[in-house]
């Protein structure tokens, strides 16, 4: 059986939305994951959260709060002068990569991408950096060894300093 990969990227009103044949992410205008939800089941996999973020020196974490698509990219803005981050989407079966491809966040130590909050969460994989149950997974990997990675009982993410962050590559699967 032939499995076909597709992408929809739609940005209508504030909503956008990458889909594949297993699931639908969706974000909002203000950069947050507002769903990630099977498509076979309907089942939600995470809460609604910012996908991207910033740590600061001296003040805690900054998730972004706009996002667009512009060029064929996600483009996430960051509150006030903090800048902005711009990352290509690239499908794979049964997920996507998403590539930083330009980093302008001159205050930030770390690059945030991907912090979502899973709905379940029976097994908790931290070499993998995927929550599963018996029915569902998310996964979220940094392919590049500089990357950093955790699986709590909130949240996954990964992360790279932001010096290092442009050309850092990080996969979503879930299902």
């Amino acid at each position: 059986m032939k499995t076909e990969l597709y992408l929809t990227m739609m940005l209508a009103a504030t909503v956008l939305a990458l889909t594949n044949e297993h699931v639908t992410v969706t974000f909002d205008d203000k950069g947050c994951v507002t769903s990630l939800r099977e498509r076979a089941t309907s089942r939600e996999l995470v809460s609604a959260g910012a996908f991207v973020g910033i740590s600061l020196e001296k003040c805690g974490f900054l998730g972004a709060d706009r996002a667009e698509l512009k060029d064929g990219r996600l483009v996430f803005g960051f509150p006030g002068d903090f800048g902005s981050l711009a990352m290509k989407v690239e499908p794979f079966e049964g997920g996507w990569t998403f590539v930083l491809e330009s980093v302008d966040v001159p205050k930030a130590k770390r690059v945030f991408v991907g912090r979502l909050c899973p709905s379940f969460g029976t097994y908790f994989g931290t070499r993998a950096n995927m929550v599963s149950d018996g029915a569902s997974a998310v996964c979220l990997r940094p392919y590049d060894l500089h990357a950093a990675m955790a699986c709590t009982k909130g949240f996954l993410f990964a992360s790279v300093e932001a010096g290092r962050a442009a050309g850092a590559r990080v996969g979503l699967a879930a299902g």
